[in-house]
């Protein structure tokens, strides 16, 4: 019997220890995606539960990867109900912990590129904003919104995606 549970012990401890580092403890607000009709056109659906609340948010999945090397995939949400005036919407990035997405950073931006590199065994994040001009208008060329990239990296110190701003 004491055999079978210091077995027990180790196997939990062994699953633990291959577990995401942001995965590990207590995830107060869990979040999944789903994929929901209107109309002709199919809307991804971002549904987070913290407690006894219950929130959803429309939009679409604008980047996915394993972003933390743990074979599962992890995504950046664009939310089609946050643009606000300046024309920015906000993207949350998210990782996927033990079936649920587990929310580790984001801001308003313009847009998402893969950047390409690795911090601290976690993706790069390449965020893009509008420039503007002194008037916080956005600045065009030839009809086209002109941007500037913001490099994020995850900080293992805070379990949160972190980057640069305008």
């Amino acid at each position: 019997m004491k055999l079978s549970t210091i077995i027990l012990l180790l196997i939990s401890i062994n699953a633990l220890a291959g577990e995401p580092e942001v995965c590990k403890g207590n995830i107060k607000a869990r979040s999944f995606l789903s994929e929901w009709r209107e109309g002709d056109r199919a809307v991804s659906i971002l549904t987070t539960i913290q407690g006894s609340e219950v929130s959803r948010e429309r939009g679409r999945i604008a980047y996915q990867a394993d972003l933390n090397s743990d074979d599962n995939p992890d995504y950046i949400f664009e939310s089609f109900d946050s643009q606000g005036s300046a024309k920015d919407r906000t993207f949350g990035i998210f990782v996927q912990c033990k079936g649920f997405l587990h929310f580790v950073g984001g801001d308003y931006f313009a847009g998402v590129e893969e950047a390409g590199s690795t911090s601290n065994n976690y993706k790069d994040v390449a965020f893009l904003s509008y420039q503007r001009n002194d008037l916080d208008e956005i600045i065009y060329v030839k009809g086209q919104a002109l941007t500037r990239l913001h490099f994020w990296s995850f900080n293992p110190s805070s379990g949160r995606y972190e980057g640069d701003m305008d």
